[in-house]
C-alpha cells in the first residue's frame, strides 16, 4: 500500500495525505499526549532497549506508564504483542493508544520513535516532553535520499522536545540533536571516550565491567555526593549506553540514580536483545542486529566474551539483510563484518519483502569474499538447523537480524508467523531430543 502511493501521489499531496492521521488521531482522542510526560527515543541502534529501560525504572519508581516498542505496546500493567511489523504504526495508533494511557492513570509514555515514522508524519500532532538519542549509524539512507536526510529526519523529534533532551554525547552526531533543540540539554558519556560537546549537565560511566552474564558501570552525576554502582543482566557498551540514556531521563524526572540502579538489578531479559537460548554444551544467542554497526559491536562483544579461537572455540553466524527498497548498499558492509568476526557464515532470508532471497544473499555473499567459510541457505529454518548441527562443545552459533520479532516477510511479501528463539529451541530439540 506505502509502495503504491508513492507511485500514484505526487509528494506533497502524499505528505499532507501522511500528515492528516495524526491530527485526526488527536482530534479525535482529545489530544492525550497534552495529559501525558511523553518521551520519545530515537537513534539507529538501542532503542528499543532505551524505551524498555526507561518505562521499568519509571515503574519501579512508582509510576504508572504506557510505552510503545518494536516488540510490544505497553498501559500500565497490561502489554501485548506489537506484530504490526511497524515500530511506530499509522493511522490513528499511536493517539489511540495514549488515550488508553490517559484512561488508566498513566504520568508517562514511553515512545520509539524511527525516522521511517517521522518521513510518514507519524510524530505529528503528540506533544513531546523529552527526547532521547542513543546513536547513529548509516540506515535508510536509500529511503531518505542521504544520511544527512536521515540524520535530519530524527533531528525533528528533538525540535519537538519542550523540557528536556538526552544526548549520548560521544556520538560524533551529537551536536547536531544539540542544535536542533530548544530544550535543557544533559548528556551521557563514558569515561575514556571522546565527548563530542559539553552539554547543561553530564552522565558518566566509570569503572566499566563487562562479562557474558552481566555487566557492571559506576556512575558519577554532579554534585553528587558520591557515586553509584550499577550491577545488570545486560551485556554489551551498547548496553552500558542504553542504560546511561534510561539514568539520565529517569533522573531528570527526579528518579535518583541509586532507586535507577536498583530497578536495573532486577531486570528481566529484553526478548530477541543478546538472548541466550541455550549454554550448554554450546551456546545459541538470538539478537535482533541488523546494520553492519549493530553487526559488529554484537560480534566482537561474543568474541571477547566467549573466548572464541581459544581452544579451538568458533563462532559460527547465521545472517541475512532486508529485502525490498531497504538498504541495498549494506548488504555488501555487512557481509564484510561477518567475514572479520565470524569463523563459518551461513547466508539466509531475513525478511525478503518481495526480493528474490538469492539475490539478497548473494550481496552479502560478496562483502564476505574468502574471509570465512560460506553456506547459502535461503530457507531460514533449515540455515538455523544447520548452524546448529556444525556447533561443537564451546562454540558460539549466533543468529542475527530477526531478534524476537513474530513475522517473517518472503518473496511474496506475505507475513508469516516466525520467531527466532522458538526456531532454535525447536531445531534442538530434532537434534538433541
Amino acid at each position: 500500500m506505502k509502495d503504491l502511493l508513492k507511485r500514484l501521489v505526487p509528494a506533497p499531496l502524499l505528505k499532507g495525505y501522511y500528515a492528516l492521521w495524526p491530527a485526526l488521531g488527536r482530534v479525535r482522542y482529545g489530544a492525550p499526549s497534552t495529559k501525558l510526560k511523553v518521551i520519545g527515543v530515537t537513534g539507529t541502534n538501542g532503542k528499543t532497549t532505551t524505551t524498555h529501560l526507561i518505562t521499568h525504572i519509571l515503574e519501579e519508581a512508582g509510576y504508572t506508564v504506557a510505552s510503545l516498542s518494536s516488540l510490544r505496546f505497553k498501559v500500565g500493567k497490561r502489554e501485548w504483542a506489537n506484530k504490526t511489523k511497524m515500530t511506530m504504526p499509522g493511522r490513528l495508533t499511536v493517539h489511540a493508544l495514549l488515550h488508553d494511557a490517559v484512561k488508566a492513570g498513566c504520568q508517562y509514555a514511553v515512545l520509539e520513535i524511527t525516522s521511517e515514522g517521522i518521513k510518514q508524519q507519524r510524530h505529528r500532532a503528540i506533544t513531546f516532553d523529552a527526547a532521547v538519542f542513543t546513536n547513529l549509524a548509516p540506515e535508510h539512507v536509500e529511503s531518505h535520499g542521504s544520511f544527512e536526510r536521515y540524520r535530519a529526519a530524527k533531528e525533528e523529534l528533538f525540535k519537538r522536545a519542550r523540557s528536556v533532551a538526552v544526548i549520548n554525547v560521544d556520538d560524533e552526531n551529537a551536536p547536531h540533536f544539540a542544535r536542533a533543540t530548544g530544550a535543557r540539554v544533559l548528556g551521557y558519556h563514558a569515561e575514556g571516550k571522546k565527548a563530542q560537546f559539553t552539554p547543561d549537565q553530564l552522565v558518566t560511566a566509570t569503572d566499566v565491567s563487562l562479562g557474558k552474564e552481566q555487566s557492571a558501570f559506576t556512575v558519577k552525576l554532579p554534585g553528587a555526593e558520591k557515586p553509584t554502582r550499577v550491577i545488570m543482566p545486560l551485556v554489551g557498551m551498547f548496553n552500558i549506553y542504553n542504560a546511561l540514556a534510561a539514568i539520565t531521563l529517569t533522573h531528570a524526572y527526579g528518579v535518583p540514580v541509586a532507586r535507577a540502579a536498583m530497578a536495573l538489578k532486577h531486570l528481566k531479559q529484553i526478548a530477541g536483545r543478546m538472548e541466550v537460548i541455550v549454554r550448554e554444551p554450546f551456546s545459541a544467542i538470538v539478537d535482533l542486529a541488523h546494520t553492519p554497526d549493530a553487526l559488529e559491536q554484537v560480534y566482537e562483544l561474543v568474541r571477547n566474551e566467549y573466548r572464541i579461537g581459544e581452544e579451538g572455540r568458533k563462532l559460527i553466524c547465521a545472517l541475512g539483510s532486508a529485502g525490498g527498497s531497504r538498504d541495498h548498499w549494506k548488504r555488501p558492509s555487512m557481509g564484510r563484518v561477518a567475514g572479520r568476526f565470524c569463523d563459518e557464515v551461513i547466508l539466509t532470508t531475513e525478511d525478503t519483502h518481495g526480493e528474490k532471497a538469492g539475490d539478497i544473499i548473494d550481496a552479502i555473499a560478496e562483502g564476505v569474499g574468502e574471509q570465512a567459510k560460506v553456506r547459502k541457505i535461503e530457507n531460514r529454518r533449515a540455515a538455523i538447523r544447520e548452524a546448529l548441527k556444525a556447533a561443537h562443545p564451546g562454540d558460539v552459533v549466533l543468529i542475527t537480524g530477526k531478534g524476537a520479532e513474530p513475522y517473517h516477510s518472503d518473496e511474496r511479501g506475505a507475513k508469516i508467523p516466525w520467531d527466532d528463539r522458538a526456531v532454535v529451541r525447536e531445531e534442538l530439540e530434532k537434534l538433541h531430543p
